[in-house]
């Protein structure tokens, strides 16, 4: 008579042997261990991440690793980066369509990008925010931060409203 874990721990066995791992250098090492069974088993690689964390990609190519929190690995990509900017290290900006006006120095230099949105006005908190035009019902103000608006639970421009809830 079967079992009902049975074909849970078959399953389990066949992806187990279907998962390969990658000999290049996206890990620190690999390790091999004795099994109940007296077979010699692989433990998969791990990379010093906080702590030992598996690596799950076989296909990954490493150019390059950056000291934040650890070695963390640089993967090659197809992304082609036209400068890079200094937050948390050196992030590579890549090509878009976006138009940046200025930038602004917080954490870093970040980008103030062109839009459509129209701005009634300005409020201090947290940097020097925006006021949107909206007909974005608003019920009351809390005093929480500044005085932030409470809108209703059914607005009508509800993707405008998550867009700038913070």
């Amino acid at each position: 008579m079967l079992s009902s874990f049975q074909p849970v721990v078959a399953l389990a066995q066949k992806k187990k042997r279907s998962h390969k791992m990658s000999t290049d250098n996206t890990a620190n090492h690999e390790e091999k261990n004795i099994a109940s069974d007296g077979k010699d088993k692989q433990t998969p690689k791990t990379i010093d991440i906080d702590g030992k964390r598996p690596v799950a990609s076989d296909d990954m190519q490493v150019k390059n690793t950056i000291d934040i929190d650890g070695h963390r690995p640089i993967a090659s990509s197809s992304i082609q980066d036209q400068n890079t900017i200094d937050i948390d290290g050196h992030r590579p900006v890549d090509p878009s369509n976006l138009q940046v006006l200025e930038t602004v120095d917080m954490d870093g230099k970040r980008p103030i990008v062109a839009d459509d949105i129209q701005v009634q006005g300005t409020i201090d908190v947290d940097g020097h925010r925006p006021i949107a035009s909206t007909n974005l019902h608003v019920d009351e103000t809390i005093s929480i931060a500044g005085e932030r608006p409470i809108a209703s639970n059914n607005p009508d421009e509800l993707d405008i409203t998550s867009d700038y809830i913070d």
